[in-house]
């Protein structure tokens, strides 16, 4: 899935249950994800996460049990990742 330049934030609930998600790219100037948003999201495998996103709401990935995230070395998103037993892989 291919989301849109210019967005800001993915809002809470955005993606919960999408049954056919598998490899997301958030653009860079994406700053937060919210509540939920992917959630229940089983066929998602990949998202990489640009240094931009520094707000992750509670519980945006659970119930993604093949989910890995692809972010940057001591990013937010590293740490988020860490924080909630996500699995990862980090770039710089």
């Amino acid at each position: 899935m291919t989301l849109p330049e210019g967005l800001k934030s993915i809002e809470s609930y955005a993606f919960t249950s999408f049954t056919s998600l598998a490899d997301i790219t958030i653009p860079d100037d994406v700053n937060s994800i919210g509540y939920h948003t992917f959630n229940n999201c089983e066929s998602l495998t990949s998202l990489t996460v640009p240094k931009s996103v520094v707000s992750f709401s509670d519980e945006a990935f659970s119930n993604c049990a093949n989910l890995t995230f692809k972010c940057y070395a001591d990013s937010d998103a590293e740490k988020y990742a860490k924080e909630n037993g996500l699995k990862y892989e980090t770039f710089s």
